[in-house]
C-alpha cells in the first residue's frame, strides 16, 4: 500500500523521469553523432548516454504503473532500472577519475623533464 507521500515521491519520479530520460537519449544521440568523426571509437560515450537515458526512461514508467496502482512487478522493474543506471554512471565515474590521475601524471612527467 502506498502513502500519499510515496505517491508524490512517484508522480515526480514520473515527471523528471521522464523528461530527463527524453533529454539524456537527445544528448546521447548528438554525442554519438558527433563521436563518429572521431574514428567511431568517439562515438562509445554518446551510445552508453543513451543506455543510461533509457535505463531513467524506463523507471519513469514503471513508476507511472506504481501511481496507478501498485504492482510489485512494477517497483522491482523500476527499481532495477535505477540499480542499472547507478552502475553504470559509477562505472563512468571511475574510468574519468582513472584517466584524469593518468593524464596528470603524464603531465607531472613532462614538466619535471623540462626542469
Amino acid at each position: 500500500m502506498l502513502t500519499p507521500h510515496s505517491v508524490e515521491s512517484l508522480k515526480g519520479i514520473q515527471k523528471w523521469g521522464k523528461f530527463m530520460g527524453y533529454l539524456t537519449i537527445i544528448m546521447g544521440v548528438i554525442h554519438a553523432l558527433l563521436g563518429l568523426f572521431a574514428f567511431v571509437v568517439g562515438a562509445i560515450p554518446g551510445i552508453v548516454t543513451i543506455f543510461l537515458g533509457l535505463f531513467i526512461l524506463r523507471a519513469a514508467k514503471n513508476a507511472e504503473k506504481l501511481v496507478i496502482g501498485y504492482d510489485e512487478h512494477s517497483m522491482n522493474e523500476m527499481l532495477d532500472n535505477f540499480r542499472k543506471y547507478l552502475k553504470v554512471q559509477g562505472i563512468l565515474l571511475i574510468i574519468s577519475l582513472v584517466l584524469l590521475v593518468v593524464t596528470m601524471l603524464f603531465y607531472g612527467v613532462i614538466f619535471a623533464s623540462f626542469i
